[in-house]
């Protein structure tokens, strides 16, 4: 009898000291896990992300005057066609404003014969029936600032400039209406079209004023110039002072 119990003894004991051994609270810790030694992320709080400050940045880098001749100059201010001696010309506006927290941006072009040209793809044959305007002449545009695309399912925004043709333009055009085609003419009435264009664009002036998503706003100002008035296929965008 001494020796049955004293086997059950040790049978219990061993039974207990297992338990405790894997038992969280234990003699030893088995659990690889458990095991590890806490990470620094742990132990220390995170930083707060950054916050950003409002800001804003022009970007004309893809604008080179790309466009072309439109026709007689239509005068939006008194809803009107000129004559043949002056020409309408449009640019296409890949024009993008850059930044932090804007939410939208609006441009305001300023110039005597300068505006933007809104074509409103989502009129239909039904709406021009009755007498809704398919083409907008306003002098300003607003974009959101995650779809600044000039082209897009409902509209085209472009620049529509007017001017008046040189001698040299007005030269090649009647003799191309005189003699018919003619390469010579047609080069030449060309080339005045797109000098006069970039002389007209000259000197105009584009704003941007970008709305920041706490309402707040923010507006600079830029300078159109054509450097090189016989060849524009570049141009600059100054800021000017004042806003």
């Amino acid at each position: 009898m001494l020796v049955i119990a004293a086997c059950i003894a040790l049978l219990l004991g061993a039974g207990t000291t297992a338990l405790a051994l894997n038992s969280p609270g234990g003699f030893g810790i088995v659990n690889d896990l458990m095991a590890e030694p806490p990470t620094p992320d742990e132990n220390v709080a995170k930083a707060p992300e950054e916050v950003k400050e409002n800001s804003m940045e022009l970007n004309a880098s893809q604008f080179h005057g790309d466009g072309g001749y439109s026709g007689p100059w239509y005068n939006p201010a008194d809803d009107s066609f000129w004559s043949y001696e002056w020409a309408g010309y449009k640019y296409h506006f890949n024009i993008r404003c850059e930044g932090d927290n804007i939410e939208t941006i609006t441009y305001e072009i300023e110039g005597e014969r300068s505006y933007f040209e809104i074509i409103d793809k989502t009129v239909t044959q039904q709406q021009r029936a009755e007498g809704i305007h398919v083409f907008h002449y306003p002098k300003t545009v607003t974009f959101d600032y995650n779809h600044q695309e000039s082209i897009d399912d409902t509209r085209i925004v472009e620049i529509y400039i007017g001017f008046p043709l040189s001698e040299s333009g007005l030269e090649a055009y009647r003799r191309l209406m005189a003699e018919g085609h003619s390469y010579e003419a047609a080069a030449q009435l060309d080339a005045a079209i797109e000098e006069g264009a970039a002389r007209e664009l000259t000197g105009s002036v584009l704003s941007a004023t970008a709305t920041f998503a706490d309402g707040s706003t923010q507006t600079k100002s830029y300078l159109i110039e054509a450097p090189d008035l016989g060849n524009p296929t570049s141009y600059t965008f100054t800021e000017i002072a004042g806003n």
